[in-house]
């Protein structure tokens, strides 16, 4: 399995940084299962954004699409 692309980003990277647009996940449920989707799609996603938030990120733009399920 490879690592969630989410976790190596920490909140000091996220320090100084005024913006995040967030548009990646995993769309091909062929390609993955259920849960990594999950997890990767929900669940990191959530992590990040409270990451920067804690770190003062005053503007955070999501963009997402019916591919993700």
């Amino acid at each position: 399995t490879p690592p969630d692309p989410f976790q190596a980003i920490t909140q000091r990277t996220l320090e100084g940084v005024d913006v995040l647009v967030h548009q990646a996940a995993i769309t091909d449920p062929q390609d993955q299962d259920a849960d990594r989707m999950f997890q990767v799609n929900h669940l990191d996603a959530l992590d990040l954004f409270q990451k920067a938030v804690k770190a003062g990120v005053k503007t955070i733009v999501y963009a997402s699409s019916a591919a993700v399920y």
